[in-house]
């Protein structure tokens, strides 16, 4: 046999062995992206309440439980606790949290008399286990809601978005399906799901380019891409206000994040709290950040 015979079936040979190990490499990181484990709500309660950050005020609320069908009829479970009914916030919780997320920040909406709604996200929470989309499926799960809530206390209610994390991703994702939301406040988004991929991915192997095959395998069980997930893109031609905050010593997601999102859209404001990890800021900083978006809240006159 030629040597140049050889030569091609021992890269061939190399070439199938770097593509399997890379699509079953791939797969796995995705299932556990879409399939993390996840924090019970007693959990998230409790551990809030450890931190100081769930108090009296929030214990007395009287919350009624509800349930809304998201995108394909998929269960979500939430709780509203109501005040003026024309005048609501919807919050959306980290990755792996629960409902309970949104407790430190309905405070302050408390206080302003808005009817408020928090929710487990799909996969999270009293919710059935499903694949978690970081924003894809859970904005369109949100839109529901929000369609749900216009139907029941009239199509002119004030809506504004309150979000974490992932859930700051999602509210903003929100975007491409309703567009007369009256304010968006995200905390801690990402801009876009492949590059924040490819920081994380290299947290724990020297391969970005893991991140590739995983979007092909994504793609093939679930029919959409990292492509699909972009804030930055959603927020283009948009004039619904929008406050992002984010701590300059966030470890989890880069501050240049949000500095992407600010650029990409209008009417969009940015605050950074000094040396505060990923969500942290209202822990860190609670008078400064409730302040900040009573601010922002009077400067749009919505209160």
């Amino acid at each position: 046999m030629d040597w140049w015979i050889i030569l091609i079936i021992v890269l061939s040979s190399l070439l199938v062995v770097f593509l399997l190990f890379s699509f079953i490499a791939g797969g796995i990181g995705l299932h556990k992206l879409l399939f993390p484990e996840t924090f019970n709500r007693k959990v998230c309660f409790d551990t809030d309440v450890e931190k100081g950050l769930i108090d009296e005020q929030v214990k007395a609320w009287e919350k009624k439980q509800v349930t809304f069908k998201g995108y394909n009829d998929y269960e979500i479970h939430g709780e509203i606790t109501l005040h003026d009914p024309k005048k609501w916030v919807i919050f959306a919780h980290g990755y792996t949290w629960a409902r309970e997320g949104g407790y430190k920040y309905m405070k302050l909406f408390d206080r302003l008399g808005f009817s408020m709604l928090t929710y487990d996200a799909r996969g999270h929470g009293d919710n059935m286990k499903t694949a978690v989309t970081l924003g894809y499926f859970e904005s369109k799960d949100l839109t529901k809601i929000i369609d749900a809530l216009r139907e029941q206390y009239g199509q002119d209610i004030i809506i504004g978005l309150h979000g974490e994390s992932m859930g700051a991703a999602t509210v903003l994702e929100t975007l491409n399906y309703q567009k007369n939301l009256s304010f968006i406040i995200a905390d801690s988004p990402f801009a876009d799901m492949r590059m924040l991929m490819k920081i994380q991915v290299k947290r724990f192997i020297p391969l970005p380019y893991l991140v590739y095959f995983s979007d092909i395998v994504l793609k093939m069980k679930y029919h959409f891409s990292m492509k699909d997930v972009q804030p930055r893109k959603s927020v283009i031609g948009m004039n619904t206000p929008i406050l992002l905050i984010q701590g300059s010593g966030d470890t989890l997601i880069p501050p240049k994040h949000t500095q992407m999102i600010k650029e990409a859209g209008n009417a969009i404001e940015l605050t950074y709290f000094p040396d505060v990890d990923h969500t942290d800021s209202y822990f860190s900083f609670p008078k400064q950040y409730e302040e900040r978006e009573l601010q922002f809240l009077k400067e749009h006159k919505i209160i």
